[in-house]
């Protein structure tokens, strides 16, 4: 069964020692109008950060990049344990391996246990030491998110080395395709082509790139959503404006689309506009638009 941009949420989870890799991801995701969470961006100034953390179970895949630092994280860690609790967990998990978790290997598996299993042991001496009541209370918090993060490891490390996974390297190198096609987009290869575009460095080989792509998916709304960030990306800000308007001529009701539109009115165009009122009225159009279509 094939899948659509507009009814597919996914969640990228990551630790922030893997800030470059994460970013390199997002970045080209959004190029094909995934919608795609983030904490800097969904997680804003005063947010539940455990509420945002456990949202991971709302969405309908998970981007997992497993590292070392991940795997001894506790605000990881407890993502996966979020993600564990569903019982079809594995399908919702899509792992991006990063070369210091060499995951197939039986003693590094080990270690991550052992190492779990030493955090139990030295926040249950914290407890016994500990004489404040208030902070026995919050020792007993980070307890019990340990001994759910132990309890959990083992198996999920079993789970992965089972699987055939890939590399952050290997799934560059693909353009995401692996990624895709378990999703089941019907626009794979669409997607493929605009992550090898924006990759294009030279200026003039991309926009004979991009009007090859336009030219094979005039009736495609995604096209133009793409054509608009490669342009909104080289700070042609007008031809980015029509093409999401046209974009949004072909499907009014993406909620990515239209976000972006909105987001590129409010960042270039309301303060240098003549008419700022008709700009704002359409911004906020955009976003009710998107709003409603979250909400569906």
């Amino acid at each position: 069964m094939s899948s659509t941009v507009n009814n597919i949420r996914i969640f990228l989870s990551y630790c922030w020692f893997n800030t470059e890799q994460a970013n390199k991801i997002f970045d080209d995701l959004r190029i094909t109008g995934i919608n795609i969470s983030r904490d800097i961006f969904d997680a804003p100034y005063h947010t539940n950060l455990l509420d945002y953390m456990k949202g991971i179970k709302s969405h309908h895949y998970a981007i997992t990049l497993i590292s070392d630092s991940y795997l001894k994280s506790q605000n990881c860690m407890r993502e996966v344990v979020e993600l564990m609790k569903n019982g079809d967990y594995i399908k919702k998990i899509l792992p991006i391996i990063l070369p210091d978790a060499d995951i197939i290997n039986q003693d590094v598996r080990r270690k991550y246990i052992t190492f779990w299993n030493c955090k139990q042991k030295e926040i249950s001496e914290k407890i016994q030491n500990e004489k404040e009541l208030t902070m026995i209370e919050d020792l007993n918090e980070e307890k019990k998110l340990i001994d759910d993060i132990y309890e959990h490891i083992g198996p999920f490390l079993r789970e992965l080395k089972d699987r055939q996974l890939m590399t952050f390297d290997q799934i560059i190198n693909e353009n995401y395709k692996p990624l895709f096609d378990f999703i089941g987009f019907e626009n794979t290869d669409l997607f493929v082509n605009a992550i090898k575009i924006i990759d294009i460095e030279d200026d003039e080989q991309q926009q004979i790139a991009l009007t090859d792509l336009m030219e094979n998916n005039r009736k495609n709304y995604l096209a133009y959503n793409i054509n608009a960030l490669a342009a909104q990306k080289k700070k042609k800000y007008n031809l980015a404006l029509h093409n999401y308007e046209k974009s949004i001529s072909l499907n009014s009701e993406d909620a990515i689309v239209n976000y972006n539109l909105a987001l590129l009115l409010d960042t270039h165009f309301l303060k240098n506009t003549k008419k700022p009122k008709n700009i704002m009225k359409k911004r906020s159009n955009l976003l009710q638009t998107t709003i409603g279509s979250i909400m569906e």
